[in-house]
């Protein structure tokens, strides 16, 4: 049985995902005034603040954001993802932000601080070995 067949059937425990959860979700995400002394709103929403703020799980927000009829939620998600990769990149660039803290968020976001080095080595020890042959007196 997969979790569909298993929730249709009635088995496990009822959900907590109701209009409450996503409207506190939403909430979440856009307070109507940003409140740095609040830990859980903070100055940029992250998951582990909005999984505080709804009382939920990890493995639960993974679940209803991927449950093709949980869109509102899934919505909200990615918004707030969206949102805490503006707001790194805006308190990051304007220096509002520790830069180390910045730059290990934006990694979740697909950003990398990496150099790219280009260089060509060859490296043939037969030619080498054939010189120093024939250098080699008999």
């Amino acid at each position: 049985m997969n979790d569909k067949q298993i929730k249709r059937a009635g088995f496990g425990r009822p959900t907590k995902y109701n209009p409450d959860i996503v409207a506190n979700a939403a909430e979440y995400i856009d307070p109507i005034e940003p409140d740095s002394d609040n830990p859980l709103i903070g100055v940029t929403p992250t998951l582990a603040g909005l999984i505080l703020y709804i009382d939920i799980d990890y493995s639960t927000l993974y679940v209803w954001e991927n449950d093709e009829d949980k869109q509102d939620f899934s919505k909200i998600v990615k918004k707030l993802r969206v949102k805490q990769e503006q707001y790194l990149l805006s308190g990051g660039l304007t220096g509002g932000f520790n830069a180390s803290i910045t730059k290990l968020m934006l990694v979740k976001h697909g950003y990398r601080d990496a150099q790219t080095i280009d260089a060509k080595i060859e490296h043939n020890v037969g030619d080498r070995l054939q010189r120093a042959i024939e250098r080699k007196p008999d």
